[in-house]
């Protein structure tokens, strides 16, 4: 269970999290793929930097990485079906 109980943050974190994850991480994992060892430095300090901030910020709200990954699933589908 979250150690922090404010599901409107959350869900908010979950919405920024999605969007980041789009517009910042899949590209560049894209990049990535295509360009394998060839991949410019910036991409990989990009996608460690977003992925580090989201973890980082699961955990002041209480999740764990792990938890934060199967929760932002649930609310993803709950906040599109409404």
């Amino acid at each position: 269970m979250n150690e922090f109980h404010d599901d409107e943050i959350i869900n908010q974190f979950v919405i920024e999290s999605l969007d980041l994850i789009g517009t910042a991480v899949e590209p560049d994992l894209l990049v990535l793929e295509r360009d394998g060892a060839r991949v410019s430095p910036a991409i990989i300090t990009n996608l460690f930097q977003v992925m580090n901030n989201i973890k980082e910020i699961a955990g002041m709200l209480g999740l764990s990485f792990d938890t934060f990954s199967f929760d932002c699933i649930s609310r993803a589908s709950l906040i599109a079906s409404e």
